[in-house]
């Protein structure tokens, strides 16, 4: 069994990019491979702003994993196939 890897994701309100990665990223969760937590860039714009140009950004213990436009093969790059798990 794949261990649950726990990401945050940096997002911000109105953003299409970010609402098709969170879209992306449901079916990982649904499963229990990931944990989510979401940030918004607009609770936090001087911690996060390395990030402004990027968003929406997915970390990995402080690593970037995903930013950008992302597609379900990147997300699958980087976090594995979802039919490698289902059990």
């Amino acid at each position: 069994m794949t261990a649950t890897r726990h990401l945050v994701v940096i997002t911000r309100q109105d953003c299409e990019l970010c609402e098709h990665l969170l879209a992306l990223l449901a079916p990982y969760q649904s499963v229990e491979r990931i944990i989510l937590k979401t940030l918004d860039f607009a609770d936090n714009p001087a911690g996060l702003a390395a990030y402004v140009w990027r968003l929406p950004v997915v970390l990995e213990d402080e690593e970037e994993l995903l930013w950008g436009n992302v597609g379900a093969a990147e997300v699958a790059a980087a976090l594995g196939p979802l039919d490698a798990v289902r059990v």
